[in-house]
């Protein structure tokens, strides 16, 4: 046996070598002795047999990891995959098939309940849209239709449209979105976005000019600046007009005013009196029309006439508003 180093110096330091973690002078020194010293040799060989099943289970740790992180991986990419896939169905679904409500003002349509059964037809006035499907709506006596559509494409490509929808129940009332286009009889339009421009105070303004806009006013007889009377009854809204009146068109123009007149003062609770102003061979002329006057005019209360959709409806059909 080697005397240079005693076996428990060689003991302590084997685990040091088996990592190389000794220098050359030690490694010899560790060499030299385990030649003739057979406990320190099977100690050594015990010790690396160890250090390579260990390296071995760490090497099967990694290798496991490593397909769990790939596994992982994996099963995210086809998530990741089977989500957009969702995402994008859904969107083809919702944009070009399911598609958006259609406003009113974006068709023409026409409307009819024969026999218990309620018909909606009409065309998307947007080239480049196309019908999906129509929704029904039935509660309390009311129907409130809902009209849908979606870029046209291979799934949808016409924009004229044709439903039905059988009743449940007794119903006098159908809704297109906002507006009511069936009151025991079919409702133009025109009367139902006026009936919706209904308030109650002359001092709104902006809720004045939806009125005037509605009736088309300005369309049909020119410009104007507005002025109103609101500190004391009988509350007054006048109307400039701008453009000078023809004398051959004159009583024309006053009769069309007199009409749109007594529309304003159905449907603006609180409006007593209408005027206009406008000139006529160099003379600025001013009319006026008290609600009294403009229900003898029209041949029916005006102030009752908004209260009920069909009443406007007759009333703007003896004005020719219709």
């Amino acid at each position: 046996m080697n005397e240079g180093l005693k076996c428990e110096i060689i003991k302590d330091l084997l685990p040091s070598y088996v990592e190389k973690l000794t220098s050359d002078v030690t490694n010899a020194a560790v060499e030299s002795h385990i030649k003739d010293c057979n406990d320190c040799k099977k100690l050594l060989d015990d010790m690396q047999q160890n250090e390579v099943k260990s390296n071995e289970e760490d090497q099967k740790e990694i290798d496991y990891l490593k397909k769990v992180k790939h596994r992982t991986w994996y099963t995210a990419g086809i998530g990741i995959l089977i989500t957009a896939a969702v995402v994008i169905s859904l969107f083809i679904w919702r944009v070009f098939e399911h598609g958006f409500t259609v406003s009113p003002a974006s068709t023409q349509y026409n409307v009819s309940l024969e026999n218990n059964v309620l018909t909606f037809s009409g065309e998307l006035l947007e080239p480049s849209m196309a019908y999906t499907h129509t929704t029904f709506n039935e509660k309390d006596g009311v129907i409130r239709i809902s009209v849908y559509e979606a870029p046209s494409s291979i799934l949808n490509s016409s924009n004229k449209f044709t439903a039905s929808y059988r009743l449940k129940g007794k119903a006098d009332t159908v809704y297109f979105e906002d507006l009511i286009v069936y009151k025991d009889e079919p409702i133009s339009r025109k009367v139902a976005e006026v009936y919706n421009t209904k308030h109650k105070y002359i001092g709104d303004m902006p809720a004045n000019s939806k009125v005037a806009g509605t009736l088309g006013i300005y369309g049909e007889l020119g410009g104007f600046l507005n002025s109103l009377q609101t500190t004391a009854e009988p509350y007054g809204w006048t109307l400039e007009f701008q453009n000078t009146v023809e004398a051959q068109k004159e009583e024309y123009f006053n009769e069309r005013m007199k009409s749109f007149a007594c529309a304003m003062l159905a449907v603006i609770d609180n409006l007593n009196t209408v005027s206009w102003t406008y000139e006529c061979n160099g003379t600025v002329v001013t009319q006026a029309l008290s609600a009294k006057e403009a229900s003898a005019y029209a041949g029916k209360n005006v102030k009752e006439a908004s209260k009920d959709i069909v009443q406007l409806q007759n009333l703007m059909k003896a004005l020719d508003l219709y």
